[in-house]
């Protein structure tokens, strides 16, 4: 269980320190979209590398959610499956709104 928690912090771990080392986010001026005005924005640098940190975020969410919601089931003593198939459900539902926002 520790070891499995461990290893998927590792990979994010190991994705972002890549996408920071080979192409990072950098401040972005934007002075054509309003003639007079400098818009101030973030360039994700490697798009590939954001959408992977993004991707692998998702998936992870998606495994808890249905791990969790597997486990809803389970005997009382094993109660806070409840809670954490609803605090998963709505990370996951913050997820799915987020994509067409960005």
């Amino acid at each position: 269980e520790r070891l499995g928690s461990f290893l998927c912090s590792l990979v994010e771990g190991l994705i972002c320190t890549t996408w920071l080392l080979i192409s990072p986010p950098f401040p972005d001026y934007d002075i054509q979209t309003e003639p007079g005005k400098m818009i101030l924005m973030c360039n994700e640098g490697s798009i590939v590398a954001f959408y992977s940190v993004i991707g692998y975020m998702g998936l992870l969410s998606a495994f808890s959610f249905i791990v969790a919601f597997l486990a809803r089931r389970l005997p009382d003593s094993f109660n806070e499956a409840q809670l954490i198939t609803f605090s998963m459900l709505v990370f996951c539902s913050v997820w799915v709104s987020f994509i067409p926002a960005y």
